[in-house]
């Protein structure tokens, strides 16, 4: 894959899908971004220089069958946290659904310290993804509505630099987009790990039992009284993590 990297750019995701025109795949790397963007419209925020903005971008061979769009947050949270326990040789990294990259602090918190974005453009001129991803390694300091929840390397004790994670994450996101479907659904399943857990939803304080991970991304919840109901990746849903 072609990496083009830029010292400040508005987004990487805007930037690669422009790339595509004449190249795929491709990842565009950037030191700052300043219309960085997360799932649900939400910004995204990090310093200039010493944290990780890339994206991968493709274009689709055919049309992408609508229940399997859900597999690129997928590969970009697969990525992400595989990426991180190489850099760091630490077992402290966890996947949150959909799209959240969450790390243990020696406190015993699950703290934010990076998140996918997943774009997919089908029209006439280009039938594409983009897999934005970011991760916070240098970063110290957050803004006051965030700083609780959110963390670093650099915070969590670990002094790699963002191109060494950089490195890191580019070799295993090559790996997962070769990967097929079943095998990169198993993973997932296997890294969310959410068989048995008690779910909430952003802005209710009813209990869910998980049901099941479905074969399109969403998940089946169930209450004590056995009704059901079906969420997605634009839902925002709280659990224990842990294993």
């Amino acid at each position: 894959m072609k990496v083009y990297h830029f010292e400040r750019i508005s987004s990487t995701n805007d930037y690669a899908i422009d790339l595509l025109r004449v190249d795929s795949p491709v990842v565009v790397t950037a030191d700052s971004q300043w219309l960085a963007r997360g799932r649900n419209y939400r910004q995204w925020y990090g310093d200039f220089v010493g944290n990780i903005y890339c994206s991968i971008a493709f274009r689709n061979e055919g049309a992408i069958k609508n229940d399997h769009k859900f597999i690129y947050y997928a590969i970009g949270t697969l990525a992400s946290k595989y990426a991180l326990k190489m850099t760091c040789n630490k077992d402290i990294f966890f996947i949150k659904y959909p799209n959240d990259i969450l790390a243990l602090n020696i406190e015993g918190r699950f703290l934010k310290i990076g998140g996918v974005l997943v774009e997919n453009y089908d029209d006439n001129l280009i039938n594409a993804t983009v897999i934005g991803i970011g991760i916070n390694v240098l970063q110290i300091e957050f803004p006051e509505d965030i700083a609780k929840n959110a963390t670093s390397l650099k915070l969590l004790g670990f002094n790699f630099s963002h191109k060494e994670v950089l490195e890191n994450l580019i070799l295993k996101l090559e790996i997962l987009i070769k990967m097929d479907f079943d095998k990169l659904f198993d993973l997932w399943e296997k890294e969310l790990n959410l068989k048995g857990k008690i779910i909430t939803l952003d802005g209710s304080s009813s209990l869910w039992n998980f049901k099941s991970l479905n074969r399109d991304g969403t998940i089946t919840l169930k209450d004590d009284q056995n009704n059901e109901i079906i969420i997605n990746e634009q839902n925002t849903i709280r659990y224990n993590v842990y294993p």
